[in-house]
């Protein structure tokens, strides 16, 4: 195992592990150790039998190949002591990197790593010392002025770096994005569960400028959004010291956040009477933050206690009940987190007036991880020490990005109720409303323990294949009975629309066996052969490189062209049940990356496999620049055409409204499809209209829903022969909601206004005349 300059930390690292590994055979790893270096076989392996015997020998000849290589360590062949410095502390750096080995990654992504990181580390440090400025300043007048005059300077330097960002970014797209999903790593693996994406970093900009004024913070949301995380991290970050904790609960009383009086033995067996601060005593004395973590869980009566420490500032004086008067230093800071008291959390104190009032300014509502940066955090938790992942080209392109998908479906469904397009496609409207889910959610937390949990399967050398491991995790939730049956129900009809839960039936789920009878899930669970074919396809592992990973955008996010950003206005939301995905050859990533140089039968596969405009436009361009031939062109093009035609009338039938069919109208007419294409689809859309406005029309209760609906149809796509269909029945339903509010007018006044109305609206001269003529009739009766 040796290697041309041997990374000695790594070997200590392998040498630590085997020694573990003898021990854990009945080996005394010392002995063992000492018998190696002097050339002996380590005592004891003689006495083993069977499977341990044979797994101590393995470790032991492992033990001495490692020993081997740290013998070739020396001073001076390396350079001497400043070079074999530069060695141990490369081999630190990925301990230090969340488990990643930043010499690897140099190589994966070239001489611009080193710049990237420069930046990064130039980022952090003066992160740190404006935070520290921005401390101090409060302390004296000296210091304000000290410190207004450097953070100038701080901010000169950091538009510099900012600006060192966008031109790395802007020359190096693929290098910048890898780099940044290695920071995914080190932050979850430093933080915990935070990653620091771009929705993360506005929050914590947010929380960190509330900080300035010194007055208490509120952070509220759904549970599993991160508050407490984003809290700690602010926290910790502006004021360089960990923060005490309060965590709040029904039982939680004045001693557990104040302190108490204690004893402790005294000289000559005495015992004498101590103060024992609290978590919030303790962070007044040394000028840190405090959390309260969970705050509405507290009783009102606590909530009120603690108002009066609100409004004070460093330098007052407080007393604490028992311990006497604390003078509060520079540098505390209050911060809760909560979920408000809602029919969700209905367990929950309502906040008491006077306490809503102190933060009527200085609150911040937290929300759940958008889908695309939870994509990048899920390749992030996958990345192996070299930063690349060990998965199929399959998963990466559908099953996570589905994954993704359910999950912000789960959590809008949740945070509210579900969307009207999502309502629609799993079947789920009763009486018109969307439905909501009252306690099942799938949070960061769901995917970092179902992911740890395949990585796990992974290193026991489990052979399922992640679709179907995904499958698995997900039933242990859906069959979690501590939730009811219509939110598991709801719950696993979101996954189905999404492609996921095909390997499962529903008796397994314990739901109804109609659970999945809905055009969404058919289309996708497919037949069994389908089901069969999509395990293959999942288990097809390749190690995809880092590089390689940062070209995966599923939903356009970093570079998008008019076509695509029409298209995603309305896919992802209105996004149709799809054929299941057939996956690509293993050595080609179909999707992300076209790549011109495919044989047809390539080319076929990424055709049947696209499920949306996106995928469906890179297949068509790899085509465009193929080598070849023309004529065996013309065939895959019509393939292309089909897709294309398939995945738009599935659109055009589950659209709901005039907006969605004129997005779906739009991005037709951005297309590729050629003019005789569009035409046809065109009429298919014409049809759709004329049933939304139909129906709208049908349903419309007062005149002024009337007027909407009218001017609507005049906005639309409609050609002139369309709209004049619907107008007559427009002015059919006016004619009928005018008699009502004519026949039930109560006085002449009711009546005139009426009238004014009737001539106000787009009704022809000839049914106004005769509506007057009604209104006449019905005047002589007073």
């Amino acid at each position: 195992m040796a290697e041309d300059t041997p990374d000695f930390k790594k070997v200590a690292q392998r040498r630590a592990a085997l020694r573990k590994a003898l021990t854990a055979a009945g080996i005394d790893s010392t002995n063992a150790l000492k018998d190696i270096r002097t050339g002996k076989s380590p005592s004891g392996l003689d006495s083993l039998k069977g499977p341990r015997k044979r797994l101590a020998d393995l470790a032991a000849q492992g033990l001495v190949a490692q020993e081997n290589v740290a013998k070739s360590f020396s001073i001076k062949r390396l350079g001497g002591r400043t070079k074999a410095k530069e060695l141990l502390k490369s081999g630190r750096s990925a301990e230090f990197y969340g488990g990643l080995d930043d010499a690897i990654l140099r190589t994966e992504i070239g001489p611009v790593f080193d710049d990237i990181m420069q930046n990064e580390r130039e980022s952090i440090g003066l992160r740190d010392i404006n935070h520290a400025l921005l401390r101090d300043m409060g302390t004296s007048g000296g210091a304000q002025e000290v410190g207004e005059q450097l953070i100038g300077a701080a901010r000169q330097e950091r538009e510099g770096i900012y600006k060192r960002y966008r031109e790395l970014e802007k020359k190096h797209p693929r290098e910048y994005q890898a780099f940044l999903l290695t920071t995914f790593v080190r932050e979850l693996h430093d933080e915990g569960h935070i990653a620091q994406t771009q929705s993360t970093i506005g929050y914590l900009g947010n929380i960190e400028r509330r900080m300035l004024t010194g007055k208490p913070i509120f952070l509220h949301g759904s549970t599993g959004t991160g508050k407490t995380s984003l809290a700690r991290r602010a926290a910790e970050s502006m004021s360089g010291k960990s923060p005490e904790m309060i965590y709040c609960n029904p039982q939680t009383r004045e001693s557990n956040i104040w302190g108490k009086t204690g004893i402790r033995p005294a000289g000559g067996g005495a015992i004498e009477t101590v103060d024992i601060f609290g978590p919030l005593a303790r962070a007044m004395q040394e000028g840190k933050p405090v959390i309260f973590d969970e705050f509405t869980a507290l009783p009102r009566e606590q909530m009120v206690a603690i108002k009066g420490i609100f409004n004070a500032k460093p330098g007052d004086s407080v007393n604490i009940v028992g311990n006497g008067r604390v003078t509060i230093a520079h540098g505390f800071q209050m911060i809760f987190t909560a979920n408000l008291k809602s029919e969700k959390n209905p367990e929950r104190q309502e906040l008491p007036p006077e306490i809503a009032r102190e933060f009527e300014q200085n609150n911040l509502e937290i929300f759940y991880t958008p889908k695309h940066e939870a994509y990048d955090i899920m390749l992030a938790r996958l990345m192996r020490f070299d930063g690349s992942v060990q998965m199929s080209w399959h998963d990466l392109n559908v099953t996570l990005p589905k994954f993704c998908e359910a999950l912000e479906e789960i959590q809008i469904a949740y945070y509210d109720h579900l969307r009207p397009e999502t309502a629609r496609l799993t079947q789920t409207q009763i009486s018109g409303r969307a439905q909501g889910l009252k306690k099942f959610v799938m949070t960061q937390g769901t995917v970092e323990a179902i992911l740890e949990a395949w990585t796990v399967e992974k290193r026991l050398g489990a052979t399922t294949s992640f679709a179907r491991f995904l499958d698995l995790r997900l039933s242990i939730g859906l069959t979690f009975k501590e939730y009811s049956e219509a939110d598991r129900i709801l719950a696993a009809k979101i996954l189905a629309s999404k492609g996921l839960l095909r390997t499962i039936s529903p008796r397994r789920l314990g739901l109804p066996d109609d659970v999945f009878n809905f055009d969404a899930a058919t289309q996708q669970r497919g037949n069994d052969e389908a089901i069969k074919k999509l395990v293959e396809y999942s288990g097809k592992e390749v190690r995809v490189p880092i590089m390689e990973l940062a070209d995966l955008d599923p939903w356009d996010i970093r570079k998008k062209n008019p076509a695509q950003v029409i298209a995603q206005e309305f896919l992802p939301s209105e996004s149709p049940a799809a054929t299941a995905p057939a996956a690509p050859p293993q050595s080609i990533n179909p999707i992300p990356v076209p790549w011109p140089d495919a044989t047809e039968m390539q080319f076929s596969t990424a055709i049947n496999a696209a499920n949306s405009l996106h995928d469906l436009e890179r297949v068509h361009n790899a085509i465009l620049a193929s080598a070849l031939p023309t004529r065996r062109q013309a065939p895959l093009y019509e393939a292309v055409h089909n897709q294309y035609d398939r995945i738009f009338k599935a659109h055009i039938k589950n659209a709901s409204s005039a907006a969605g069919l004129t997005r779906v109208y739009n991005a037709i007419l951005a297309g590729v499809l050629p003019t005789r294409k569009q035409a046809l689809l065109y009429e298919v859309v014409y049809d759709r209209f004329v049933d939304i406005f139909g129906d709208e029309i049908k349903n419309a209760r007062t005149p002024n829903d009337l007027g909407l609906i009218y001017n609507a149809i005049l906005a639309s796509v409609l050609p002139t022969r369309r709209q004049a269909t619907l107008y007559a029945v427009v002015y059919d339903r006016y004619t009928i909601l005018f008699s009502d509010l004519i026949n039930n007018a109560k006085n002449p006044a009711e009546l005139q206004q009426v009238d004014i109305a009737i001539r106000n609206s787009p009704l022809p001269t000839r049914q106004q005349a005769v509506l007057g003529g009604a209104i006449t009739r019905r005047s002589r009766s007073f």
